[in-house]
């Protein structure tokens, strides 16, 4: 997983690249150059650093280095392909679809630094147009969908803060194959099969999991589970 990448200004990345020697080139210099932070610096230095492993000589005009990085990003993450088919899918400029959408074409883990630096990027260079776009929102449910797609992963905390019914919904729409609740896997479980998340008999499934709340029935006797959703956990769309 590269991990060199942020989402720095192409412009001032070029006067980097072409305005210093490859050995010269550090965070000390930049940030006295540029008047930039030490920490936004050592960004602006490491990816200087990788694209001129990549690159080589560096174009002197601006559209020169724009045609080399365009190459380059299409060589590592299959650029063009991947903002066609966010596009043609209308799927949201976001590093979840960004990630989900690289590993699908070009068979790579990227991280979030990574993802964020091609979607500033396409911007910079002028490949995408944001356009508003609305989505119907009936019901509550989805509303929280709708939430959820547009970021493509939320935290649950965040989504319990907002939506005082936030574990039921996002039960019901993990039930219907909307999300992806992240480590439920383990419960063995097809959501699909789930009439009552709040009554599952308790040797269905393994009572040590963080997703798992025991309880017994004082009437019957009998030991049931509910589904809880830890608040660390995170709920992707599918």
């Amino acid at each position: 997983m590269n991990e060199d990448l942020f989402p720095v200004k192409l412009k001032i990345l070029h006067r980097i690249l072409t305005e210093y020697v490859p050995e010269k080139i550090n965070s000390t210099i930049i940030s006295e150059k540029f008047g930039l932070s030490m920490t936004l610096s050592k960004k602006y230095e490491k990816v200087a650093k990788w694209l001129i492993s990549r690159i080589g000589q560096i174009g002197k005009s601006f559209e020169e280095f724009k045609n080399q990085l365009l190459g380059v990003l299409e060589k590592e993450f299959c650029f063009s392909s991947l903002l066609r088919k966010m596009a043609s899918n209308k799927y949201p400029l976001n590093r979840y679809f960004v990630q989900l959408l690289v590993k699908e074409l070009c068979e790579k883990e990227i991280d979030v630094n990574t993802a964020r630096a091609l979607i500033q990027w396409a911007k910079e260079l002028k490949l995408v147009v944001l356009l508003r776009t609305i989505e119907y929102t009936p019901t509550e449910k989805d509303f929280v969908w709708a939430y959820i797609y547009s970021r493509g992963s939320v935290p649950f905390s965040v989504l319990e803060k907002k939506f005082p019914n936030a574990r039921t919904i996002v039960l019901e729409l993990w039930k219907e194959g909307r999300v992806f609740i992240e480590g439920i896997e383990e419960l063995g479980l097809d959501p699909s099969m789930i009439t009552d998340f709040d009554r599952i008999p308790a040797e269905l499934v393994p009572e040590s999991s963080r997703f798992i709340s025991i309880w017994l029935d004082e009437t019957t006797g009998e030991r049931y589970a509910s589904i809880i959703i830890p608040p660390r956990t995170k709920v992707n769309v599918r």
